[in-house]
């Protein structure tokens, strides 16, 4: 049994003050918020979305028209800060002179025509976000392009006489044209291609700069047994390297007519074949000399 005295001289418990509580329900609420983070949980919902970003650059393509096209594979020049998978957007900013598309992360630059134009590339999240674009620079040439022309337009003549014309090689594209090779032919019309009847062995054409051209002058015999009638001559040069335009390189034709012989001139065929030295025979002409001139010139 309790004495009644003591009982009564034991304090009684305070109620916790307003601060007190307050303090307390802190301190609670701050282990609470480090229990839910040590959890994985911030209570503030998933991270926001980041946008691809583009790095590095892509280098120049030089192109030629009607060759073939370049590709760049720019998956290195793209990345995502939340690691999500990327698409890609391609475009030209002349699709006349460029023409641009993407399959994958491999863009595809098609030359059209001579020019230059601007190829921007940009990258896609799945949230749809998207970089900023990276574009490089696509130069379209034309490349070298050789023309070929002989001159005169036409000559007559009489079976057993010379001749002489001129064969001119310009390079008129916008890339250094390398060495190749000419041949002449005869042609039963003023179509000259290189299905035609060829005279000889090819010449050499030396390199040439853009703006230059070589030229030979062709000193030729006809054969005395020609009858009269018309031939045509031209040549082809062979397509340089790098060239894509080949549309130019046989000549116009070089009409030649045969007047008729005088009486007791005309000799057998034969006798014109074994005639001297001959550095080309054809069915009818026999070509007697064929040099290009290595000193270029500019064409006027």
């Amino acid at each position: 049994m309790f004495d009644e005295r003591e009982r009564n001289s034991r304090p009684c418990p305070r109620s916790p003050s307003r601060k007190q509580s307050r303090n307390r329900r802190r301190r609670w609420a701050l282990v609470a918020a480090s229990l839910l983070a040590a959890c994985g949980d911030s209570g503030a919902g998933p991270p926001a979305n980041r946008a691809p970003e583009a790095r590095g650059s892509v280098p120049a393509q030089a192109l030629n028209v009607g060759g073939d096209a370049a590709t760049v594979d720019v998956s290195d020049n793209f990345s995502d800060p939340d690691g999500d998978a990327l698409t890609y957007a391609v475009s030209s900013s002349a699709d006349s002179v460029a023409a641009a598309s993407v399959s994958g992360s491999v863009v595809t630059v098609r030359p059209v025509a001579p020019g230059t134009a601007r190829i921007a590339v940009s990258a896609r999240d799945p949230g749809g976000l998207e970089s900023a674009p990276l574009s490089f620079r696509a130069t379209v040439t034309i490349g070298p392009d050789l023309a070929v022309s002989v001159s005169p337009d036409s000559i007559t003549i009489a079976p057993g006489d010379s001749l002489q014309f001129t064969v001119t090689v310009a390079n008129q594209g916008d890339a250094d044209a390398a060495p190749t090779s000419l041949r002449l032919f005869e042609s039963a019309d003023a179509a000259i291609t290189t299905s035609d009847s060829a005279i000889g062995e090819p010449a050499d054409v030396p390199s040439l700069a853009p703006g230059e051209f070589a030229r030979a002058r062709v000193d030729a015999t006809l054969d005395r047994s020609a009858p009269p009638g018309t031939v045509f001559l031209g040549a082809c040069a062979d397509a340089a390297e790098g060239e894509f335009n080949t549309a130019n390189n046989c000549s116009n034709a070089l009409t030649i007519v045969v007047r008729a012989a005088d009486a007791g001139d005309a000799v057998p065929a034969e006798q014109f074949r074994s005639n001297g030295p001959v550095s080309a025979v054809g069915r009818l002409l026999r070509i007697d000399h064929l040099r290009f001139s290595v000193a270029r010139q500019a064409i006027q």
